[in-house]
């Protein structure tokens, strides 16, 4: 339950700072990595994995590993190397397209490794899209079930979660973008609210209660910079179709509220404890809160329901 305002929420940092690896895997992997880059995604660690040299070879990651094979024996000859490299990380989230051979057969060994060292791990993955062929819808299905054998918790994205995060129709020439966008932008609301200073900071223990063991995570966003903006971003994310179903039985509520800074406290309060009124009993709420400098009379959530069952 929240206190009378959420605004007296009481924060300890941790002194060290959080080291973040985000691992793409495969050429969808990769050309998410390149996105996050392109957008300024910083005080994080890029490792890229494919069977694709060329890619790898363009590729602005810092550590890119080349698998001989896209079969699992490609993952076991890079897997000395890739622990070496993930040992010191506190939070891995692996990126792939699942329906590829790449990221299907990869991503959850890359998981599976960072989960034995006992690092936060989390998936961040694409399904197909309706003009693929079925064969690989197929194969994704099964990939994504693998992966959450060894992830933390995973968030899947689909052509209708594309479409209703952007607002725009997805089709054959900017699917491939849009996932981009929203993978980008999901890894940016994760990790800013840990990394960055903030009115209101999380820290990797508060994202580690919400996402450990958490099974499959869902994700809604919203943003508005009218007259009655806190109402609509509220209603906009909690009437989302994968949230609104899943935050009854959610173990927990991420909330990350970015706003120009002539928003008043008043409206972030109003935000989160509409929030808050709409989740289960049980289910736990925790928020961050950072200023943007480049808007003006404009608010901007994510939300991530986390902890929910084990279905793709």
């Amino acid at each position: 339950m929240l206190e009378d305002s959420v605004l007296e929420m009481d924060l300890e940092m941790d002194s060290d700072p959080v080291q973040v690896t985000v691992v793409g895997v495969g050429n969808a992997g990769g050309s998410a990595v390149e996105d996050m880059i392109d957008r300024g995604l910083e005080n994080v660690a890029y490792v890229v994995v494919n069977t694709d040299r060329q890619a790898l070879e363009g590729s602005r990651a810092g550590q890119k590993l080349c698998m001989e094979t896209s079969r699992p024996e490609g993952m076991e000859a890079i897997r000395e190397e890739l622990t070496e490299i993930l040992r010191s990380s506190d939070l891995v989230l692996v990126i792939a397209g699942m329906g590829g051979t790449t990221g299907t057969n990869a991503a959850p060994v890359v998981a599976e490794i960072a989960r034995s060292l006992g690092i936060l791990t989390i998936g961040l993955v694409t399904k197909p899209f309706d003009f693929e062929e079925p064969s690989r819808k197929e194969l994704a299905e099964k990939g994504i079930s693998a992966l959450l054998e060894h992830t933390d918790s995973t968030l899947v994205f689909t052509e209708e979660s594309l479409h209703r995060m952007t607002g725009q129709a997805v089709t054959s020439q900017n699917a491939f973008a849009l996932a981009n966008e929203i993978l980008s932008a999901a890894v940016r609301d994760l990790v800013n609210p840990i990394l960055l200073p903030g009115v209101i900071q999380l820290d990797l223990a508060d994202v580690s209660d919400m996402t450990k063991n958490g099974g499959t995570m869902e994700m809604a966003m919203a943003h508005a910079s009218d007259e009655n903006k806190r109402e609509e971003v509220v209603q906009m994310v909690m009437e989302s179709p994968t949230v609104k179903a899943a935050v009854a039985a959610a173990r927990g509520l991420m909330i990350h509220i970015a706003c120009s800074a002539d928003v008043g406290f008043e409206e972030v309060d109003f935000i989160i404890k509409a929030m808050s009124e709409c989740v289960g009993e049980t289910t736990d709420v925790i928020w961050s809160l950072v200023f943007d400098e480049h808007t003006e009379n404009e608010i901007r959530i994510t939300a991530f329901a986390c902890g929910l069952a084990n279905a793709a």
